[in-house]
């Protein structure tokens, strides 16, 4: 069984929060810049440091604002990487996919990271008879300005999952833009893997979306705190 993973990141195509006049800052030249600085300074190099290396990048993108992500990713020289844009990768796609039996789509966002056994734990549990894969216990590391790691509640699911497609022909022709948002991922029938696979990294700088107490648990202080950093490489 050969298999294929596409670890995916949703760029700036879901336009969340306030409009900056008729320009959804999600477009404009500087929000771009500076989302692709934190991307490639903390979440890129959580997926280089992965120890199961079988896979490709998707960096999806919103078509409105071409000309800029063209540039700002034009600085990453890795042939696993891709920019991919909505109606515009069918041909990629497919070549990806020629000569493997399954793909399996890995979401992460571009202010996340996953811990570098992330992937080597799903490849390992991904025999198991499942469509969906979710990471439920991971960290929320608040650096910026409150300096806290908190833990996902376990009962909540991260913005963290997978989903297999055993068929390719299936995964060639469903959008790769039209994954499922976590909270409703977390209603599907899935496999929960292991907790501290993954953290939200730098979530004090996201520009989307506010960062709320309310999906933590316990603070973790002291030497526990710089034991789980050290895990992702922090």
């Amino acid at each position: 069984m050969k298999r294929q993973f596409v670890v995916w990141t949703g760029f700036n195509k879901n336009r969340f929060g306030k409009k900056e006049g008729k320009v959804h800052k999600s477009l404009t030249e500087q929000w771009i810049f500076d989302r692709i600085n934190i991307w490639r300074n903390h979440t890129w190099q959580s997926i280089l440091r992965q120890k199961y290396k079988d896979w490709v990048y998707f960096m999806c993108c919103d078509l409105a604002a071409k000309d800029i992500t063209d540039i700002g990713f034009a600085q990453i020289k890795d042939s696993r990487f891709h920019v991919v844009y909505p109606g515009k990768c069918h041909n990629l796609m497919t070549k990806i996919s020629s000569g493997y039996d399954e793909m399996v789509n890995v979401r992460i966002d571009s202010d996340d990271m996953y811990h570098p056994n992330a992937l080597r734990e799903l490849s390992k549990n991904i025999e198991s008879d499942y469509d969906w894969y979710v990471w439920k216990n991971g960290y929320a590391y608040q650096y910026d300005f409150a300096r806290e790691l908190r833990q996902y509640e376990p009962k909540r699911t991260g913005p963290f999952f997978a989903h297999r497609y055993k068929d390719v022909s299936e995964w060639v022709a469903n959008d790769v833009f039209n994954e499922g948002q976590h909270h409703r991922v977390s209603k599907k029938k899935h496999k929960v893997l292991s907790g501290g696979s993954i953290i939200v990294g730098i979530h004090g700088q996201n520009s989307t979306t506010a960062w709320s107490t309310g999906c933590f648990k316990r603070i973790i202080a002291g030497w526990e705190k710089v034991e789980v950093l050290k895990g992702f490489g922090l």
